[in-house]
């Protein structure tokens, strides 16, 4: 139409011309602002379907009034605000799909095959055939199918794309090694523990496809604004075309006038700020190796005002070692067999560690009847022979004058061993308490432990309240309590922690915690390492603070763009491109966020 050819001012041919773009924009906008209609919930779809089909209906009425005669004809605006509104959607598809790429790739981590062994040799099979108990070799250069245990093979191990640690890491027998991870050098066989969705790329896999099915509170807001937004902008549109047409301004000019109102307006790139700022959080996050369940998550950890913390494996490395250990009955071999043939059962930081750093002391296999973990107290175990052993803290035993020490072995009541554990804070413990102490936040530290323990490892640290010798209910009961003072946190990583981590209005699990308190986690820190939870707040905030940068420039858009339509200065073509415009100042803000340096 810019260059006004002569066959082309024939309005039917302009109609035909036109048809394809009107059919797929109506089909696509139409439908969509329709069943916003009868959902009492008109979304930006109602403002593009309004915009062009006033411009047609008013092209048609024109030419069956008038016929060829009709002057200027709009088939070109429905045309242009169509092309250039499905132009913007493309551009939104684009940049989430960009945003999501370190995510989505998740899928694709596990490998295709596994050499499982079987009747003394090892077999090539499809990796969904194989399952827990199936010992499997995997050789250097290779993906790991599965998570599980080394069982024989000293290796270093890539777990980036898990856990964001970019160094390899060296793994012996006993160690685990998670799916999706690739031997750098060094071959292995292991016994699968967890396969297909159950291991943690599945995991990460099935968080990351809900990531952003619950909405945060700002984009809910959002939502609710944009619906009423729409009737506003349909009254101000109406209400352009009566003044304009009573002040004399010509049918034609009033009405396009009303058009470029529509269609300058449309709050597409307040629907896309949240989205788009949440995925690349996401992104982010999951480039750190820190694992979100989604865009609430974030920003109820960027607005926490209470942050609670256990001790054992959160503040301190959770890498234990035994110190003093007394056998006070039996034969100390035996003892140290029992300690070990029962930690080897639990999933808790200390029974880990001593069964890994002291698997000289299993010298045989012992028959279990039962064997428990008993929340806050230790494991609960029952031997063939129905003699009862109790091994954890001084709660678990009846005896008042016990020596002093941190654990302690009974049998059928009679004290067998008692010994103490030594565990180191994390580096940078300081650093990364003073920057929370810093931004206003409380610092508590909730434990189990007791209280010396607590007391020489909160030493010179910015706690606001220490707490010692703490009950997994007793934790909950705190976290309740704390609520009153702001929204809270809590990080932890055992069984015990995981009333605690309920209760919390964030919780964070470090990576190597256990699968109960997994379950409760709004943030997995797959690194081991305390820094990933700076890095996670940091994340949040920024990205809450880029939705609220998004939603300031689609708002401040529309109060200065809408004045300028009503009063003649913009027509509805450079109304679409203004409006496909603020889109894309909307994506390019988010994707700003990527690069920001979180240190």
């Amino acid at each position: 139409m810019i260059f006004h050819f002569h066959f082309f001012m024939n309005g039917w041919v302009q109609l035909l011309v036109a048809s394809p773009a009107l059919i797929i924009g109506f089909n696509y906008f139409g439908k969509s602002g329709f069943r916003s209609l009868l959902d009492k919930n008109p979304n930006m779809d109602v403002l593009v379907s309004l915009g062009s089909l006033s411009a047609v209906v008013y092209s048609l009425a024109l030419m069956f009034m008038h016929g060829n005669e009709a002057g200027h004809l709009f088939f070109e605006t429905a045309v242009t605000i169509i092309t250039l509104v499905l132009l913007g959607n493309n551009i939104e598809a684009r940049a989430l799909s960009k945003t999501s790429i370190q995510m989505s790739s998740v899928a694709s981590l596990i490998p295709e095959i596994a050499h499982k062994f079987a009747y003394g040799v090892y077999e090539d099979i499809p990796v969904d055939r194989i399952a827990s108990g199936d010992l499997v070799l995997v050789n250097e250069g290779e993906k790991v199918p599965a998570d599980g245990e080394i069982k024989e093979g000293e290796v270093e191990v890539n777990e980036a794309a898990l856990t964001g640690e970019s160094a390899p890491i060296y793994k012996t027998i006993g160690d685990k090694v998670l799916a999706g991870s690739i031997l750098v050098s060094g071959n292995l066989t292991m016994h699968v523990e967890k396969t297909g969705k159950e291991t943690l790329a599945g995991q990460m896999n099935k968080w990351i496809k809900s990531a952003q099915a619950e909405k945060p509170v700002i984009q809910k807001l959002g939502d609710r604004v944009g619906g009423i937004f729409v009737q506003v902008v349909v009254s101000i549109a109406v209400i352009t075309f009566l003044v304009n047409y009573i002040l004399d301004v010509s049918l034609e000019d009033s009405i396009m006038r009303a058009i470029a109102v529509l269609v300058v307006s449309c709050p597409c790139a307040m629907g896309l700020a949240t989205p788009t700022a949440v995925s690349v959080g996401l992104g982010m996050a999951a480039k750190k190796g820190i694992l979100v369940k989604g865009g609430l998550a974030l920003e109820k950890f960027a607005t926490v005002k209470v942050l609670a913390l256990d001790k054992t494996g959160t503040i301190t490395t959770g890498d234990f070692l035994v110190d003093n250990f007394v056998a006070h009955n039996g034969e100390a071999a035996e003892v140290k067999n029992t300690v070990w043939q029962i930690e080897k059962r639990s999933s808790h930081p200390i029974a880990k560690s001593i069964s890994k750093n002291y698997a000289d002391w299993n010298l045989k296999d012992i028959s279990w009847e039962k064997i428990e973990e008993k929340k806050g107290y230790g494991m609960l175990a029952i031997d063939a022979e129905k003699n009862e052993y109790k091994l954890g803290s001084f709660r678990f035993g009846k005896n008042e004058n016990l020596p002093k020490a941190d654990l302690y072995l009974w049998k059928n009541e009679e004290l067998m061993a008692s010994f103490s554990i030594k565990d180191e804070p994390v580096s940078n413990l300081s650093s990364i308490l003073h920057y929370f102490k810093e931004l206003g936040i409380k610092l508590f530290l909730i434990s189990g432990d007791s209280k010396a323990k607590v007391a020489s490892t909160v030493e010179g640290l910015p706690f606001e309240q220490v707490h010692a010798e703490v009950l997994p209910s007793e934790k909950m009961n705190k976290l309740e309590d704390w609520r009153k003072l702001g929204s809270t946190a809590m990080t932890g990583d055992g069984i015990n922690d995981a009333p605690a981590l309920a209760a919390a209005d964030v919780a964070i699990v470090m990576g190597h915690g256990s699968d109960l308190s997994k379950q409760q986690a709004d943030f997995i820190l797959l690194d081991k390492g305390l820094h990933k939870l700076q890095d996670a707040h940091k994340i949040s905030k920024i990205t809450l603070g880029g939705i609220k940068q998004n939603l300031f420039w689609a708002f401040a858009y529309n109060v200065v763009a809408i004045p300028i339509a009503a009063l003649g200065y913009l027509n509805p073509t450079w109304a679409a491109l203004f409006m496909a415009m603020s889109d894309v100042v909307v994506i390019g803000n988010s994707l700003r966020l990527r690069w920001v340096n979180l240190r």
